[in-house]
């Protein structure tokens, strides 16, 4: 989305979620915190909506040895996450941002976002000071899974010198490493300070200490506003960084911001920090299906920013791959409650030839989600397991492994795949492999 050679410039055209769905408002409605409490060993390394999953799914009134196996049966994806390393890691990235992206953060908290420019400004000036494979390494916004979540918790020390496991996030701990956020966390310190009158004041600027205690509270509550639009800047960008890589790797697709004329990457002098400037628009995103050569866009759309977020790239696939299943793939559905009559005939399996294939389909796909560096698709399908209403899920899991169990055991496919094994097949996983061998 922003190179700074060989970039396309684009012109502006003449032209549900169920109450049993988590969310951090309903654990707490629901006093989700109370079962971490009563069952701290059962529930470590559990996530919050982990937690809710489960409560949700079963009766009130279950006994308390019936509530640790529920907990305890919950696959620990994540349970190798060290939250105070990511962290560390987080504030360690924060500390190395730079003038540009300072300079960045600080228009977008004048603006508060008010037009659709404002997180492309704090990508770019993140793009001046941290180079594509560290940004990569940041956390995908608002995740609790795989192995560098947005959200973990951390050790943090009571009044009492009392160690305890707190929410945080990576954009929390970024944000405040900072320039801008140490600035704003320093006048956070002394602004509650100065009301306290047991405190040392010797340090805190003048124009603090001369504020009344109405004025202070008032600063005091601007200050955190203003710590929170950091935050929600920084990950509205980082957001945006996420699905332009996504979709730009997308079979035949290119993406874009519809450039201000002489003001994209190639035009702007970016040795001297000038940032370049996207159209005040409310679509300023161009996604189109690239060319053969010499020939014209013959299909494009343009995007809001939350139109292109909601682009689902691994779900287009599955659709065909084709630009048209791109662009459906973020539509909002209109009818949410379609009756089962009225829903579109999904896959169908008449043949064995059909079923077979369907089956190394999905062979490839738990292989390639099993081995994935990022184990959120794992931890989400294992997450399906401890969720309501999902009889159908949990009918077809179970009866299709008994059903392969069977086929395993009636057949000489065991004698044969031990042959592969031994045979040193490069269709065998290394680890099955590498475990016949010793």
């Amino acid at each position: 989305m922003f190179k700074r050679k060989q970039v396309i410039v684009h012109e502006a055209p003449t032209d549900q979620g169920s109450p049993e769905t988590y969310t951090k408002e309903l654990f707490k409605e629901y006093e989700g915190e109370k079962y971490r409490e009563r069952f701290r060993t059962e529930t470590a390394g559990l996530t919050d909506s982990q937690i809710f999953d489960v409560f949700v799914g079963v009766d009130d009134d279950q006994e308390d040895d019936d509530w640790r196996k529920l907990f305890l049966a919950i696959p620990r994806v994540t349970a190798n996450i060290d939250g105070d390393a990511l962290a560390e890691q987080a504030r360690a990235l924060g500390a190395k941002a730079g003038e540009a992206t300072d300079k960045a953060i600080n228009l977008v908290m004048k603006a508060k976002e008010d037009w659709q420019g404002g997180p492309f400004k704090v990508l770019f000036g993140l793009k001046m000071d941290f180079e594509d494979e560290v940004l990569s390494s940041f956390a995908v916004p608002d995740t609790d899974t795989g192995n560098n979540p947005d959200e973990f918790k951390v050790y943090k020390e009571d009044s009492k010198g009392k160690r305890k496991l707190v929410n945080s996030s990576f954009y929390v701990q970024f944000g405040d490493a900072t320039p801008g956020g140490q600035k704003i966390l320093e006048r956070i310190e002394w602004t509650e300070r100065a009301g306290d009158a047991n405190m040392v004041k010797d340090d805190i600027p003048d124009d603090i200490k001369e504020m009344s205690p109405t004025e202070r509270e008032t600063h005091l509550n601007f200050l955190k506003g203003r710590r929170g639009t950091i935050r929600a800047a920084y990950k509205k960008a980082m957001a945006l960084y996420f699905k332009d890589v996504a979709v730009n790797n997308y079979p035949g697709v290119k993406a874009e911001p519809i450039w201000v004329k002489g003001k994209s990457p190639d035009d702007v002098n970016l040795d001297k920090g000038e940032l370049p400037e996207v159209e005040n628009t409310t679509k300023p995103i161009a996604v189109w299906l690239v060319p053969d050569k010499d020939r014209p866009i013959a299909k494009w759309e343009a995007f809001s920013i939350g139109a292109f977020l909601k682009l689902n790239t691994k779900k287009a696939i599955e659709k065909g791959g084709t630009f048209a299943a791109l662009i459906e793939s973020g539509a909002t559905k209109k009818k949410p409650g379609i009756k089962a009559k009225d829903k579109k005939e999904g896959l169908t399996i008449k043949t064995v030839e059909t079923g077979v294939n369907t089956l190394a389909e999905l062979h490839r796909w738990f292989t390639e989600i099993g081995e994935a560096k990022d184990k959120v698709d794992v931890a989400n399908l294992y997450k399906l397991g401890n969720t309501k209403d999902n009889d159908e899920f949990v009918t077809a899991v179970f009866e299709t492994a008994d059903f392969l169990n069977h086929l395993v055991k009636d057949t000489g496919i065991a004698t044969k795949y031990l042959k592969l094994q031994q045979g040193g097949s490069d269709l065998v996983k290394d680890a099955i492999k590498q475990g016949a061998t010793k």
